[in-house]
C-alpha cells in the first residue's frame, strides 16, 4: 500500500509541477491526460482498499474518519474530472489561459492536501503494530488472497498488458487441479471413497480440465511470444481482443477433451489403484486420445513455436538490437533474453515430458501385456508426477509485468534512442520510438510502453513492478504431501 501512496503523491508533485510551468493549450492538454490518470489510478486503488482490506479492519477498530476523507474525495474527483475536460475543450484560439490555469492550480493543490492527509491517516490504521495488536495470523492472511495478483493485473492499469490476461488465466488453471488433488487426497484417505460415482466423475472431468489447461496454457503462451518476436508488424496479433480469443479457445479445448470422456460411464471413475477418480487406463484408445490430445499436441506446438523463435532470435538482430540498445549488455545486447529463453525450453519441455511419461509406460503395458496390470508403485509414481509437473508448471509460470512510465526532461540523442534521465530522483530508460515499433518494445525487451509522453514520440518506463501470479509455495507442498500420503497409506494397507 504505501507504494500505491507514493505513487499517488509523485503524480501530485507531477501535477503541481506542470501547473507552475505551463505556458500553452499544449501543456493543458498533457495536463488533463495525467489528472484522467491519477483520477483512473486512485478510483481502483480505493475500490481495493473497500472490498478487500479495510471492511476487516472496521470490525477492529473506528475509521469513520477515513469514511468522511472519501466523501469529501468523491466530490472532489468530479470536480478534477471536469476540470480535466474543459481543459480537453481548449483550442489554440484560447490565448489567455491565466484563468484556467489558476483555477486548474487551486484545485490540483486542494486535491494533493486531501489525497496526502487521506493516505497518510491509512497508513496509521494499518501501522504494523497495529495490525499485530488487533489481527491474528490468520486473519492477517485473509486481507490477502492467494490470486491477489490477478485482481491487480485486473485493477491497475499499468498491470493491464496483454500478455498478464494469459498469465493470470494460467494461475487459474494451476489453482483448480492443486485443489482438485487435494480434495481427491482427502477423499482417499477414507474407505468409502469409491462410493458416490457421479461426484468421482465430476472430480475426474475437473482433474482431466486442469491438466489439460494448463498445458495448453503453456503453448498459447508460446504462440503470445511468437506474435511479438516474429509476427511482429501485424498489430492487430497484439491487441487484447486476440488474447482473450486465445483464452477463450484455451478453455474450449480443455472442456472439450474432458467431455469426450463422458461417451461411455466406464471410461472415467474411481482408480482403486491409487484411489483417485480418473480415466480408465484399461480402455485404450481413449486414453491414447487423452494422452496425445492434451499432451503430446500442446508439447509438440510448445517445442516447434520456441525453436522458430530461438532460431530467429540467433539469425536475425536487425530489429531487436535496435530496440535493444539500452541495455546493461552492449556488446551481446541479445545474450540475456536467449539464455532466459533456452532456460524456459529445457526446463517446460523437462516437465511436460515427466509428467507423461510414466503414463504412457502404464498405456504401453496395458498393450503389451493386457491379461496383466501394471504394477501398483507405477501407478503411484505417476500420479505423484503428474501432481509434481503441473504444479511445477505453475510456479514458473510467466510473472506480471507491471511498469510505471514518467515524462522525461531533456532531449533524445542524435540516434532518437538511449537517454537515461531523472525524474524526482529515480532513474528510468527512456528512448524515442515509432508507433510501428511499440509491439516490438513490448514484446522482445519486455517493457510495457504505457504512454506517449508529451505527444512528442518520446516513451519512457521503469521495470521494477513484478507479481508472480502463482500459488505459495506451502500450498504446493501440502498438495503434494495429501497425494503422496494418501496413495502411500492405500499401498500400506492392501
Amino acid at each position: 500500500m504505501l507504494y500505491f501512496h507514493s505513487g499517488h503523491h509523485q503524480q501530485l508533485l507531477s501535477m503541481q509541477q506542470q501547473c507552475k510551468q505551463a505556458t500553452s493549450v499544449g501543456d493543458l492538454h498533457r495536463l488533463a491526460s495525467d489528472i484522467d490518470s491519477f483520477c483512473y489510478y486512485l478510483h481502483n486503488h480505493h475500490t481495493i482498499e473497500d472490498k478487500h482490506v479495510f471492511p476487516l479492519v472496521a470490525r477492529k477498530t473506528d475509521i469513520s474518519h477515513l469514511e468522511a476523507h472519501h466523501e469529501q474525495l468523491t466530490q472532489l474527483l468530479a470536480d478534477f474530472k471536469n476540470c480535466s475536460n474543459q481543459l480537453k475543450q481548449l483550442t489554440s484560439s484560447n490565448k489567455d489561459i491565466s484563468v484556467i490555469l489558476l483555477d486548474t492550480t487551486s484545485l490540483v493543490n486542494k486535491v494533493a492536501t486531501l489525497v496526502n492527509e487521506h493516505e497518510r491517516a491509512e497508513e496509521q490504521v494499518i501501522a504494523p503494530d497495529n495490525m499485530k495488536k488487533w489481527f491474528t495470523e490468520s486473519e492477517m492472511k485473509q486481507l490477502f488472497p492467494i490470486l491477489l495478483p490477478i485482481i491487480i493485473s485486473a485493477a491497475h492499469k499499468p498491470c493491464c498488458s496483454v500478455t498478464n490476461p494469459l498469465a493470470c488465466n494460467t494461475s487459474v488453471f494451476v489453482a483448480t487441479f492443486q485443489l482438485n488433488s487435494l480434495i481427491g487426497s482427502v477423499y482417499g484417505f477414507y474407505q468409502t471413497s469409491s462410493e458416490y460415482q457421479p461426484v468421482c466423475i465430476f472430480r475426474a472431468l475437473w482433474r482431466l480440465t486442469s491438466i489439460a489447461g494448463t498445458c495448453y496454457s503453456y503453448a498459447l503462451q508460446s504462440i503470445n511470444r511468437h506474435f511479438f518476436a516474429v509476427f511482429y508488424k501485424y498489430q492487430y496479433l497484439v491487441t487484447f481482443r486476440v488474447h482473450w480469443y486465445m483464452i477463450v479457445l484455451r478453455w474450449i479445448i480443455s472442456i472439450g477433451i474432458s467431455t469426450v470422456f463422458l461417451a461411455s460411464p466406464d471410461l472415467l471413475g474411481f482408480d482403486k489403484e491409487v484411489r483417485f477418480c480418473s480415466i480408465n487406463v484399461k480402455l485404450l484408445k481413449l486414453t491414447v486420445f487423452g494422452l496425445v490430445a492434451g499432451l503430446v499436441v500442446s508439447l509438440c506446438s510448445f517445442m516447434s513455436i520456441y525453436g522458430v523463435i530461438l532460431y530467429r532470435a540467433y539469425k536475425s538482430s536487425r530489429q531487436i538490437s535496435n530496440m535493444a540498445s539500452h541495455t546493461t549488455t552492449p556488446h551481446v545486447p541479445n545474450a540475456k533474453r536467449e539464455v532466459k529463453l533456452a532456460k524456459s525450453i529445457l526446463i517446460l519441455a523437462g516437465i511436460f515430458g515427466s509428467g507423461g511419461i510414466l503414463f504412457m509406460i502404464i498405456i504401453c503395458w496395458q498393450i503389451l501385456t493386457p491379461m496383466s496390470s501394471p504394477l501398483k508403485e507405477l501407478h503411484l509414481f505417476s500420479t505423484t508426477v503428474f501432481v509434481i509437473s503441473c504444479t511445477a508448471l505453475g510456479q514458473l509460470g510467466d510473472s506480471l509485468k507491471c511498469f510505471d512510465c514518467k515524462s522525461c526532461n531533456g532531449p533524445v540523442n542524435k540516434n532518437n534512442t538511449n537517454i537515461s534521465a531523472e525524474y524526482n530522483g529515480t532513474n528510468y530508460s527512456c528512448w524515442k520510438i515509432t508507433a510501428r515499433n511499440v509491439a516490438t518494445a513490448r514484446g522482445i525487451m519486455e517493457y510495457c510502453v504505457e504512454a506517449n509522453v508529451g505527444g512528442f514520440g518520446t516513451w519512457c518506463c521503469k521495470t521494477d513492478l513484478c507479481n508472480g501470479a502463482i500459488l505459495p509455495v506451502p500450498v504446493t507442498y501440502l498438495v503434494l504431501l495429501m497425494t503422496f500420503g494418501s496413495v502411500t497409506l492405500f499401498f500400506k494397507g492392501s
